[in-house]
Order: structure tokens, then sequence, then C-alpha cells
């Protein structure tokens, strides 16, 4: 290859670039691009404020990244290191009951930061998609998700897989989010106090709602199963 040195050699094996160093030096492996990217969203997820799991998403269109995106509240909201986690408040499980929840996903931002220039192209994330994000990604256009770790709720992969959406999992060297944010304790505004405190009350009256509804429906299924037997 033109413009290395006389004594140097290289291998291209698939998507792995072994290159002979020069004497006295060690060989080097270049990283695969889909390992590469993910590092990147691992990156991308130290940003986030969110209490629970910190994800990160990168968008790449013809190997040129278009965006990335983490999880936090939206533009404008206090983030949830200021004002707490409702979903912990409530004690309801990772991958469960996600609109009792003010924070944005990963993907989301991701795909609002792209536009148009998501369409065709691969999005990588730190965790498989849930299946709201999954419905944004098929319709944005995305054609293959790349992701790393697991999620409680299933249906996303199963969205994807069934909208022809190439999904792979690949082990990122790089490994989760290096620092959790703590709960700061800071003098908040007393009016942005009463603000937090109506948003997190009309959150539990809707997870309470909700929850008393599915009470309602398992009750009149266990009926017609007892009056069918």
């Amino acid at each position: 290859m033109a413009g290395l040195a006389a004594g140097n050699k290289v291998i291209i094996r698939r998507r792995f670039c072994v290159t002979a160093a020069m004497p006295g030096k060690k060989p080097f492996v270049r990283a695969p691009r889909d390992e590469y990217y993910l590092r990147i969203a691992y990156d991308v997820a130290a940003r986030s404020t969110c209490l629970r799991r910190q994800i990160g998403a990168v968008i790449v269109t013809g190997d040129v990244i278009v965006s990335t995106g983490y999880n936090g509240n939206p533009r404008g909201m206090l983030h949830c290191d200021l004002i707490g986690c409702i979903r912990d408040e409530l004690n309801i499980p990772s991958g469960e009951r996600m609109e009792i929840c003010t924070g944005v996903h990963a993907e989301m931002n991701a795909l609002v930061f792209a536009g148009p220039a998501a369409r065709g192209g691969a999005l990588y994330c730190t965790i498989v998609p849930c299946n709201t994000c999954a419905k944004m990604i098929v319709n944005a256009g995305v054609k293959r998700v790349v992701y790393s770790e697991g999620y409680p709720d299933v249906m996303g992969f199963e969205t994807l897989k069934q909208c022809g959406v190439q999904v792979d999992r690949i082990a990122s060297k790089k490994g989760k989010a290096a620092t959790k944010p703590e709960h700061r304790k800071e003098e908040l505004n007393p009016r942005l106090l009463r603000d937090i405190r109506r948003m997190k009350e009309e959150l539990r009256e809707k997870f309470a709602a909700a929850s008393a509804l599915e009470l309602k429906s398992a009750e009149i299924v266990r009926r017609k199963k007892t009056r069918g037997g």
C-alpha cells in the first residue's frame, strides 16, 4: 500500500486490519467498526443523569456518525439527580410501565437529532431498544441495530425483527458506563419544588389508576375462567 515504509505489510481479513510493525515495534490490531461505534456509545452514556441506568446511542449513516443521544429528562426540566427518580419511589421494575417516567430514551434523542439522516443507517446502543424506541427506529428508516446489553422488555427486539431490521448483539470490551450519577442534594427554588411535587403526584395518580385497572381486568379474566370451568 502506498505510503508504507519498506518492509511493512498490511493483511486485511474481513473487517480486521493487522499491521506488521516497523522493526522493534509490536504489531497491532485495529478495532472492528461495530466495536468502535459501540465504545463511542458507552462514552456517550456517561453524559446521562439517569439514576437507574446510563444508556448511550449512536447513529451511523455511510460510515459517518450523524447523531448521538443519551437518556435523561427533556430540555428545560431538572435532571433526575436533582429531583429524584419517580420509578424508584414507586418501586417500578425495569422494563415495566414506561409511561411512568420523566426521561427521554437515548435512542429517541439520537433519532430526533439525526432527523432524515438516520434513514438507511445503523443505530448502535448500549442496550437493546424498548418497544417504543423500536417502533421509532423502524419508522425512521434505520436498517440495522447493534447493541451490547440486554433489557427486561424483549418486545422491542421482536418488533425490530418482524419489521425487517437487522439486529446484532456484540459484547463490547468497553463495558458499562464507568460512573453512575448520585442524587444531588441542592437548595432548589420553592416554586420549582412545588412544580416537581405536582408532577410526581400526577404520575403517582396515573400509576395508581393503571394498576387498579390491571387488577380489575385480571379479576374479570379470573371470573370468566371460573365460570367456564
